[in-house]
C-alpha cells in the first residue's frame, strides 16, 4: 500500500505508532482506524497526535 501511495504522490513513512515522528501542529486529521488495540503505550501515542494538531 505504501509503494502504491507514493506512486500516487503521497509522502509515506513506514513506522510503528509509538515511533512516528508526528511534529508539532502538522496535520488537520489523524485517524488511528482500529489500530488502538494494537499501540502498546496508547496515552503516549494520543499524546503525540493531540500536540500534532
Amino acid at each position: 500500500m505504501a509503494d502504491i501511495a507514493r506512486k500516487r504522490g503521497l509522502t509515506v513513512d513506514v513506522t510503528t505508532a509509538e515511533d512516528a515522528d508526528l511534529g508539532q501542529e502538522q496535520y488537520d486529521t489523524i485517524l488511528f482506524n482500529g489500530t488502538p488495540s494494537y499501540i502498546n503505550d496508547l496515552q503516549s501515542v494520543f499524546h503525540k497526535a493531540y500536540a500534532a494538531f
